[in-house]
């Protein structure tokens, strides 16, 4: 969008140079008047008071055809940042709701602190390596921790474990 600002000033400063180009022109002309010069010279003359103008005319409409299409874009992003808004708001309250929903099962299965925050990796889909490393622990501590979750959920493995929580929330219903 600053390049469309940029283009604007580029054709706001080129317009009114013509402009001082064609003003520039017109005075030479009535200076010129009395010095009895050629009828080619006051012709090449107009011709440049001509072109100044006229470039500065297309200079001016291309600005605001410019300035326009700024602010179509201007509204368009101020459309689009509203209704990400609306949609962060709505993912903010599910990702809320299911975070609870598992903390509250959790709570149930009567997991320690670590072996929840080891559930939590594991149902975003982390491996023991990955899990290990971001707690600065051992993998066979995260894979110790993870099987001590899979046990007191009732569970077989990382996969029985996501889709516990995420088996009702999908589309289609079966």
């Amino acid at each position: 969008m600053s390049h469309l600002l940029n283009k604007d000033r580029v054709f706001i400063f080129s317009s009114a140079f013509l402009v001082l180009v064609g003003v520039l022109s017109i005075i030479d002309v009535f200076m010129d008047k009395s010095d009895q010069l050629s009828t080619t010279h006051i012709i090449g003359e107009f011709i440049l008071i001509f072109l100044s103008f006229s470039g500065s005319f297309y200079f001016i409409t291309q600005a605001s055809f410019y300035r326009k299409s700024t602010e179509k874009l201007k509204t368009q992003v101020n459309t689009l940042e509203k209704k990400n808004s609306h949609y962060l708001e709505q993912v903010q309250l599910y990702k809320t709701g299911l975070s609870e929903a598992i903390d509250e099962e959790f709570n149930l299965w009567k997991l320690t602190p670590s072996e929840k925050e080891v559930g939590i990796m594991l149902i975003k889909g982390m491996s023991y390596s990955e899990i290990s490393e971001a707690r600065s622990i051992s993998e066979r501590t995260a894979r110790n921790q993870g099987s001590s979750l899979l046990s007191k959920a009732g569970l077989r493995n990382k996969s029985e474990l996501i889709a516990y929580f995420l088996e009702d929330l999908l589309y289609p219903k079966i």
